[in-house]
């Protein structure tokens, strides 16, 4: 993705109020970002916050900065009123599994997606 359009997408997602984003700097420079998106879900009948990016850069893994990410936005959702978080990662992603099961998420869902 080029930086014009990285750009553009995240105008975007900050021109409505149910996205938040939240970086993670390390003596001064960015090595990690969380996106929060709050959807109003029909089969909840509530709020939930879905956590669409969390990347923390290779060189910082292993200081705590995840969870710190993770933290901020299950506490600006629970603050916005939402029943709960969720994410999905890809099923290759086994360091990131266990992250998230230490952090106290349930694996409850399978997604499907199909390219258009």
């Amino acid at each position: 993705m080029t930086i014009t359009r990285f750009a553009w997408a995240l105008t975007l997602t900050y021109a409505t109020r149910t996205c938040a984003n939240h970086l993670a700097l390390l003596d001064g420079e960015v090595v990690g970002m969380i996106g929060l998106h709050l959807q109003f879900h029909l089969h909840h009948v509530n709020w939930i916050g879905e956590i669409q990016e969390l990347v923390v850069m290779p060189q910082a893994r292993g200081l705590n900065i995840g969870s710190k990410l993770l933290a901020w936005a299950e506490e600006e959702a629970r603050q916005a009123g939402a029943e709960m978080t969720e994410l999905s990662t890809n099923v290759k992603r086994h360091d990131a599994h266990r992250f998230y099961l230490r952090e106290g998420y349930e694996q409850s869902h399978f997604r499907f997606t199909k390219a258009l």
